[in-house]
């Protein structure tokens, strides 16, 4: 997976290697565009109540944000916005912030 973990790792390796209860992850991993065939990236958010698993945890909204770099494919990100229109919208920025150098 993305996020790899041994697969018998102790607690205090999962908290430490998965960042199971951390609110923001960041990874970066490089691929061959041409390794990939109809990739996808999912995730699943994990309810806990008391650190324990629980199933009457509410629903929460979240958001997944990658970069996908390709300097040689010229139209990368029009070719994704039009294979995946019905799944996928562009931001549209609600604050504006000032940009400094």
């Amino acid at each position: 997976g993305f996020f790899d973990m041994k697969k018998y790792a102790t607690e205090e390796e999962r908290r430490a290697d998965m960042g199971k209860w951390e609110t923001v992850l960041h990874q970066e991993k490089s691929m061959l565009g041409s390794s990939l065939n109809a990739p996808v990236f999912d995730i699943h958010y994990n309810a806990r109540e008391s650190g324990a698993a629980t199933t009457r945890a509410d629903k929460i909204k979240y958001a997944l944000v990658i970069t996908v770099e390709a300097p040689k494919y010229e139209d990368l990100y029009n070719e994704i916005l039009r294979s995946y229109q019905s799944i996928l919208m562009p931001i549209q920025p609600q604050v504006s912030l000032p940009i400094r150098v």
